[in-house]
């Protein structure tokens, strides 16, 4: 997965930022993002199988991670002044948890979801 997304961002994300510019594919990013959530969150039953039920939504959150990061820090560093360069390290790592809370919650979302049809909840 994180060979997917590594790939991705190096040879179609920059294309792609040149061509849509980086609002659209921020957008498109978060919407596979949600998707991907969408689908785990309704289609992972307890017994069900990886490559039906886990991995569509695990390669179109890789898709919307790779579309929504270098924008996102693209977007995190076009507001900051050449006269800053103290706000300039700050930018990107907050952008970088932004991205890594959206994924932490489509796990925390599984795990409920997993653990609610174990329990009959």
């Amino acid at each position: 997965m994180t060979i997917l997304i590594m790939l991705f961002m190096v040879f179609n994300t920059g294309k792609l930022i040149g061509e849509a510019g980086v609002k659209a594919n921020l957008v498109i990013g978060l919407i596979a993002l949600g998707g991907s959530l969408f689908l785990f969150s309704g289609n992972t039953p307890v017994d069900g199988n990886f490559v039906t039920n886990v991995l569509p939504a695990s390669l179109l959150g890789a898709l919307g991670m790779s579309l929504a990061y270098i924008p996102a820090t693209m977007a995190a560093m076009s507001g900051a002044k050449p006269g800053e360069p103290d706000l300039l390290p700050v930018l990107p790592t907050q952008a970088t948890k932004s991205v890594l809370y959206l994924d932490s919650l489509r796990w925390l979302r599984f795990l409920a979801a997993t653990t609610a049809s174990y329990t009959g909840a």
